[in-house]
């Protein structure tokens, strides 16, 4: 493993072990209080099972040949190319069930605002049928080793494009959805700074989306090299994912401040 390799893999492993201590911590208090066990908390767990398989890949990816050149890969060129397809198939994975997550989230605790409930409803059915579509072409019409060469083989710049758009609209509509209920209600300061955090949350995931999909417009795919041009994008699937995870956690601090202000 190449040295920028490793500094990459340990820093997404931090972010993993800190949405996985997250991820316990929310159930353990879900369990405690008898709150219930809701469509969030499942498909929280999803994300999180799907997480566990992107860091795995990962790990694979860069023990295998990511950040050589590729005369040094080998005979593990294959297996590069159908890591890499496993791997923006759990990323799209991952990505979906955090954004339906919040989605879920937000259609439970927001029960008087019909017309978002309503918004929201759709926003599921369209991620939904979004991830569903670039799974299916990620595995059944993108031949990475093909490129373009084939009029039937859809590009990996296409494909690697439409998940970076894809994490890109649901880190939007995911944090601006609620924000009009948010504001209505009557705030302390406590209160605002909650909310502050949650947005600097939201910017902070959407700025990795946006970093992402610049990384795979910047990459040249027509490059035979491309073990060493797919490090960025690979680094940053990987710790959007895991840190999408970890904030959708804390979007449970928006049912405290509504249930809390409801209460006023």
């Amino acid at each position: 493993m190449v040295p920028i390799s490793a500094v990459t893999f340990a820093t997404n492993s931090v972010a993993y072990l800190l949405a996985l201590v997250a991820v316990g911590l929310h159930l353990y208090s879900r369990f405690a209080t008898k709150v219930g066990f809701g469509w969030h908390d499942g498909f929280v767990l999803m994300s999180m099972v799907f997480g566990t398989i992107l860091l795995y890949i990962e790990g694979l990816l860069y023990t295998s040949g990511i950040g050589y050149p590729i005369a040094e890969v080998g005979s593990n060129r294959r297996l590069l190319i159908e890591l890499i397809m496993i791997y923006y198939v759990m990323f799209v994975l991952t990505i979906i069930t955090t954004k339906i997550s919040m989605l879920c989230l937000y259609f439970r605790i927001l029960t008087t605002y019909s017309k978002t409930r309503m918004a929201i409803t759709i926003f599921i059915g369209i991620f939904l049928m979004w991830g569903l579509v670039s799974i299916v072409d990620t595995l059944t019409v993108c031949h990475l080793e093909k490129n373009n060469t084939r009029e039937e083989s859809r590009s990996p710049e296409a494909m690697m494009k439409g998940s970076s758009a894809l994490s890109i609209v649901g880190d939007v509509v995911v944090f601006l959805l609620p924000l009009p209920a948010i504001w209505n209600l009557r705030t302390n300061r406590h209160t605002k700074i909650d909310i502050g955090i949650f947005l600097i949350c939201g910017i902070m995931i959407t700025s990795i989306s946006i970093l992402l999909c610049v990384v795979v417009a910047s990459q040249d795919f027509q490059n035979p090299e491309f073990a060493i041009l797919s490090q960025g994008s690979i680094a940053y699937a990987a710790i959007e994912a895991t840190t999408g995870i970890a904030c959708d956690l804390l979007l449970k601090e928006a049912k405290y401040i509504i249930a809390s202000n409801k209460r006023q």
